[in-house]
């Protein structure tokens, strides 16, 4: 920073010596018209000065190269600083900052982008500027004074009035910035919500409703902006007439003194010129005072951050670190709210004993406080009352980062990292980078999980994707207890660890667990009473007291008692489950189909490094099995052409069995347009069977895919033409500005005084008329290109969002579509593309515009002189191409790596719980400060070139100078042209050629915004599945055939999950999906919602193929629960009712009184109104499983899907739900998916699902009978 600011004083300095030489050539050219010098003379002087004048053109190449290379560099760094610094914070925030209303992953992350966006368009080039602005004006106002004091001041007595003008703008324009941002937060936060959650948002048909949503926040950023561009557009109008109508009472009093030869000529020019350079100059400072504004408000909301991480930073360092743990933990006197419902106590003075090197176990009903004992140990949250003891000391002094690697946790929803599998286990450790590959081995073997990795192409190299979704709730819950296990806690926690595995899992994942609670305190949190030891200590919970404590027999022996209760409710078959058994299998088929999902790594990639696996390029061609619903393909450069007919034929061959009957549906290719980077979107139609078609494509119909874009999407096309006409209207000022000062400039060679001063007032008058027109073509200007480029980015961003939530499923798996990457592109790229329309449009025009009218004025006016002085304009066109070719080369690879960068840094966000459990914030900054690391180095890449080549094309502008000069003196020289002339045509290149170089300074800017609609350009032109096509039959029975089925994830094609499945579920009957996870169970359920296609093979409703049904219609008659259910940032009312947009209040209680939740809610301060926080994170597992069980209930759909719907209950909500569930059933098809014995027995018809097929089917009773695989399971306890 220092050497840019030095650099920006140098080149700044330059303006002033401009001035001074300027005025010394215009006196040499008086001098030789009024003939005081010869020719000779005159010659030599001119001659001298030009050299000189080369010289500062030199000099300003040097300088304003490594000035804006400086700053640039600058730019890059602190944009890297301040994404760590925000980063950085929000590791060391409290948890409960993350659970208030307003604050979301989604939102974070826009807030992140978009401030240190407009930071870092303020501390780079921009700031190089506004010094070397300041430096000019201060410089050159300083020179004006020293030549002539009285005459400046007479220029300047206006300048107050511009700073009123500021002054007033500002003021009003600050509070509209701040509304505008905090509305573009909210909207983010609608963005990611949909995106993290679109299996469920699709389930319901919620697309609408959050598209819906997601558009009435932009509609009202873009009113807040209306006001802004209204705002600025002022400032722009006054400033620009102040500016000019200075120079009116300048241009009469400079008459005066050259008339009283109290002044020469050329001092008056150089006084006009100094003070004219230093005003317009202030003229380019304003636009920089708006992203001064901007980054202000930026800048403040980190502070505000700062502010609160700087306590919080002070409590972690001085935290107690005790030399030895053995484990006594008490709570003394305990009551706890959280800090979003503090009116709702969740623990009420309880006092606990954890006995070290024991087992304690916390049983109870969900929501009785039961998980919230162990945060309050691992201090993610503080008592609001009472005491935490660890071994005597309080548990506030302890050093917060030291407590938590103490513990191990694995809880109910274990979250996974977008990384390798080695890397997930090895951050359970605090020193995980000396953490072996031996080691890591040794604790997946214990967690039961070892096989099962070493099956994979890259083993323990295997990226698991975002969030680790690409594995089933069983594989994620045993990966979490290998990440518990290889830490070695002092402390082990337990909450619901192996809810998520089958039951032969579990079984040995116990017999591991078991093991290792040996020699350390153990607390478990479950409802698997069958588990519970003899000599385990046991706490009962009740509405967030203790009711019962003791022996798992003492307890037993306590008549009417609560763990009675809870026994009593358990089945008494003693090789059964006793409690819910969560092993579903959220996607996946056999263990090796996890390879359809997870992307092979890098051959270089080694241990854990993050960014091996990530794609460095946004793939959006279709995948194969959703081409058949689309009507248009994206082709990139590798697709074969001759191969396309061939293709589509089968393609369509999949999309309708009906078609295969009359032979295959084809496709006539009618246009397509080129994206000239990637690609070309293909728009295609399908024609009847008999029809024929040539095997060849038309002929390509090429266009402009950006003007394309523009004149498609932009609904504010005549505000925008008006704008335009503004702009064009604005542009002629400058060259008729140039005339009439010089014709004014000549008059100071006019003898006699009372002329000279009459034409002087003459031309100062046009002055004035030309300075209104100038301030009110520039607010029209402003305001119309910025409002319509608005409204433009606005509408960008909404079918953008329309496009990606109608996108095929696979698509979101890809990695190179994870949610983080999506959002930054919808949120920073569409403000991108505005500037593209918006300012470098108006810049353009109005510089073409100046430039053109210029070149043709001083064409009729002296054509020998114009033709030398635009003589460089094709060097300098040629030089602003190849400079915009290159930084948009630099630009796309830095955009792709910054994307990367914002995506690690919502994979951390959104997981903040487990990493402030596991106490590896160091590893999530230093791997996100790596994600940094190369868009870092492109930038610095695109710095040097970017300076260099603007440094030269500034340079350009001196010798154009020079030239005229020079070419110039000699016609006045040899009596060609007399000064007059010669200085309208001088007048008219340098000005124009002024205007010009403005445009040209938006280079930089255009190769970003040019990437940027590049990228929406594709996102918006994504072929998209409609779901509101296809057949609605007039009734739904509920019959359902899956005749060979096969399936494979996009991902993995050769990898078989589904092979040859067949499956009848007659009308109104119960099917149970039965087997181990990963065999395909829960692929069975998204294939019959339609959320994936099967690669071959039909799925039949009502004899009807699924594939020709309306999708909307079929999913408003299939409900689903799943195992870990997905609840919004809404009311507790407005989650129940969501898919149900007309829902009554009534409606409402009916389905929450059926899942045993009403009274729970209306005990809530707000009622069903409370808000839930980001992903229901208010609520405990089993409360979230009832929400979305009465979410379902409410729907009174046709088909039922129960997929571990009641997992996460407790027994007694368990009995009830299951109650009602039972009763719901009757009448409807259900498809049970289950590891439960007591789940399934009473079902019409059990499936045994194994490899991806059925093995067995049949009743209990049947199967029993068969005494096949299923009879083994029962037997041995399995199921």
């Amino acid at each position: 920073m220092t050497l840019g600011i030095f650099f920006s004083i140098l080149s700044g300095l330059l303006i002033p010596f401009m001035t001074f030489l300027l005025g010394k050539i215009f006196d040499a050219f008086t001098d030789k018209q009024t003939g005081d010098i010869t020719k000779q003379v005159f010659d030599q002087k001119i001659s001298l000065l030009l050299l000189e004048f080369a010289l500062l053109g030199a000099g300003s190449f040097v300088l304003v190269s490594l000035m804006l290379t400086f700053w640039m560099w600058t730019g890059e760094r602190q944009s890297k600083k301040m994404k760590q610094i925000y980063f950085r914070s929000l590791l060391r925030m409290e948890i409960a900052y993350f659970e208030s209303d307003d604050v979301t992953s989604g939102g974070l992350l826009t807030s992140v982008n978009k401030d240190a966006e407009e930071v870092q368009n303020v501390i780079s080039e921009q700031m190089g500027y506004l010094i070397q602005d300041i430096v000019i004006v201060l410089s050159t106002l300083t020179l004006a004074f020293f030549q002539h004091a009285i005459l400046t001041l007479v220029i300047l007595a206006s300048t107050p009035l511009i700073f009123l003008a500021l002054a007033y703008t500002s003021r009003k324009a600050n509070p509209l910035i701040v509304q505008e941002r905090d509305i573009f937060i909210r909207a983010g936060n609608v963005l990611e919500n949909t995106l993290s959650a679109i299996k469920t948002v699709r389930a319901f048909n919620g697309e609408e409703k959050e598209e819906k949503k997601h558009h009435d926040y932009l509609q009202a950023a873009n009113n807040v902006s209306a006001g802004l561009a209204w705002t600025y557009g002022l400032r722009s109008g006054l400033t620009q007439f102040l500016i000019l109508s200075l120079f009116v009472q300048g241009f009469w009093f400079g008459a005066t003194l050259v008339a009283e030869k109290k002044l020469a000529p050329g001092g008056v020019l150089s006084v006009f010129y100094s003070a004219m350079l230093g005003l317009g100059v202030l003229k380019n400072i304003l636009p920089r005072i708006v992203s001064i504004e901007r980054a202000k408000t930026a800048i403040h909301s980190i502070n505000i951050l700062l502010e609160k991480v700087a306590l919080m930073d002070l409590e972690a360092l001085r935290g107690f670190k005790l030399p030895k743990i053995e484990g006594n933990i008490d709570f003394n006197q305990i009551s706890f709210s959280y800090p979003s419902r503090p009116d709702t106590w969740v623990l009420r003075n309880i006092d606990i004993h954890i006995p070290a090197y024991q087992t304690t176990v916390f049983v109870g009903e969900s929501g009785s406080g039961k998980s919230t004992i162990a945060q309050l140990i691992q201090r993610l949250y503080e008592p609001d009352e009472g005491l935490i003891m660890l071994d005597g000391r309080e548990l506030r002094i302890l050093n917060i980062s030291w407590l938590r690697q103490q513990i191990g946790v694995v809880s109910q929803e274990p979250v996974l990292f977008d990384d390798t599998i080695f890397a997930n286990v090895a951050y359970g450790r605090a020193d995980y980078w000396n953490t072996t590959m031996e080691e890591v081995e040794d604790a997946c073997k214990l967690a039961c999980i070892h096989d099962f990795i070493t099956e994979l192409p890259q083993g323990y190299n295997t990226s698991l994707g975002d969030m680790g979704k690409k594995l089933s709730g069983g594989q994620r819950q045993r990966i979490a207890i290998a990440r518990a296990l290889i830490k070695d806690p002092a402390i082990l926690i337990l909450d619901e660890a192996s809810s998520a595995l089958d039951t032969t899992s579990d079984l040995m994942v116990q017999e591991a667990l078991e093991n290792c609670r040996k020699n350390r305190t153990t607390i478990v949190i479950t409802h698997q009473l069958k588990y519970i030891g003899d000599s385990d200590l046991v706490y009962v919970l009740h509405e967030g007291e203790i009711v019962e404590t003791g022996t798992k027999s003492q307890l037993l022996n306590i008549n009417n008692g609560y763990y009675n209760k809870l026994s009593v409710e358990h089945s008494p078959h003693p090789k059964r489950r006793t409690h819910e058994l969560d092993s579903i299998n959220k996607r996946l088929g056999t263990p090796t189909s996890l390879q359809s999902n997870i992307p092979t790594p890098s051959p270089k990639a080694k241990s854990f490094t993050t960014l091996d696996f990530l794609s460095v390029d946004l793939s959006i061609t279709p995948p194969p099995s959703a081409t058949f619903s689309r009507k248009s393909w994206y082709l990139d450069e590798s697709t074969d052409m001759d191969m396309l007919q061939e293709t589509a034929t089968v393609a369509v061959s999949k999309r309708n069995d009906r078609d295969d009957d009359n032979g295959t549906s084809i496709f006539d290719i009618i246009s397509f347009y080129e994206d000239n980077d990637d690609g070309v979107i293909i728009d295609v139609i399908v024609t009847k069977p008999n029809e024929s078609v040539s095997k060849k494509p038309k002929k390509p119909k090429f266009q402009f895919p950006i003007l394309k874009l523009i004149r498609d999407t932009m609904d504010s096309k005549p505000l925008y033409f008006v704008g335009l006409i503004a702009t064009i209207i604005n542009g002629f000022v400058m060259p008729v500005f140039s005339f009439v000062l010089a014709n004014l400039l000549n008059t100071y060679s006019i003898p006699d005084k009372d002329e000279l001063v009459s034409k002087s007032r003459e031309f100062a008058l046009y002055v004035l008329l030309i300075a209104a027109i100038n301030g009110i073509s520039s607010h029209f200007k402003y305001y119309l290109l910025e409002r319509a480029s608005e409204r433009w980015a606005v509408r960008l961003r909404h079918l953008g969002f329309g496009r990606i939530i109608r996108q095929p499923q696979s698509w979101f798996d890809k990695p190179e579509n994870a949610t983080g990457k999506v959002t930054t592109i919808l949120t920073t790229d569409t403000e991108s593309s505005k500037n593209l329309v918006g300012h470098f449009a108006g810049n353009v025009i109005f510089g073409m515009v100046s430039l053109f009218v210029g070149i043709i004025w001083a064409f009729t006016v002296g054509w020998q002189l114009t033709l030398v002085g635009f003589g460089l304009v094709p060097v300098i066109l040629f030089a602003s191409e190849l400079q915009g070719y290159v930084l948009q080369k630099y630009e796309k690879s830095r955009k792709l790596a910054s994307e990367d960068a914002a995506n690690s840094f919502y994979q951390t966000i959104s997981s903040l719980r487990t990493v402030f459990s596991l106490a590896i914030e160091p590893a999530m900054e230093g791997k996100f400060q790596t994600a940094l690391e190369k868009p870092f180095k492109i930038g610095v890449k695109k710095a040097f070139v970017s300076g260099f080549t603007t440094g030269f094309l500034d340079s350009l502008s001196y010798l154009t100078k020079v030239m005229t000069f020079w070419y110039g003196a000699r016609l006045v020289s040899d009596g060609t042209y007399d000064l007059q002339k010669m200085l309208i045509v001088w007048t008219l290149v340098i000005f124009c050629t002024t205007s010009a170089s403005q445009m040209l300074a938006t280079i930089p800017y255009y190769a970003k915004s040019k990437q940027a609609v590049k990228t929406i350009n594709k996102i918006i032109n994504l072929p998209t599945v409609p779901n509101t096509e296809g057949d609605i039959p007039d009734k739904i029975k509920g019959s359902i055939v899956f005749k060979d089925v096969k399936f494979s994830y996009s991902e993995r094609p050769d990898v078989t999950v589904l092979d040859g499945l067949n499956l009848t579920i007659e009308q109104g009957q119960t099917v149970a999906l039965v087997g181990k996870s990963g065999n395909g169970k829960s692929t069975v359920a998204a294939l019959l919602q339609r959320i994936y296609e099967p690669t071959s093979g039909s799925i039949m409703l009502d004899y009807e193929n699924l594939n020709n049904l309306q999708l909307r219609w079929l999913r408003e008659n299939i409900g689903i629960v799943s195992q870990e259910p997905v609840l919004f940032d809404m009311t507790i009312g407005e989650n129940i009712a969501y898919g149900k947009d007309d829902a009554t209040q009534e409606e409402i209680e009916i389905v929450a009184k059926q899942v045993n939740l009403h009274d729970f809610i209306l005990a809530l301060p707000n009622g069903y109104d409370t808000k839930l926080g980001s992903c229901g994170s208010q609520l405990s597992g089993g409360q979230k499983q009832r929400i979305a069980i009465a979410r379902v209930l409410l729907r009174d759909p046709k088909i039922l899907i129960l997929d571990e719907a009641t997992s996460a209950l407790d027994t007694t909500n368990e009995a009830i739900v299951q109650e009602t569930l039972s009763k719901v059933q009757k009448g409807r098809t259900t498809l049970v998916i289950t590891h439960r014995l007591k789940s399934v027995k009473n079902s019409d018809k059990i499936a045994l699902v194994e490899h991806g097929r059925i093995l067995e089917s049949g009743t209990h009773k049947e199967l029993m009978t068969l005494r096949g695989e299923y009879f083994n399971l029962v037997r041995s306890g399995n199921l």
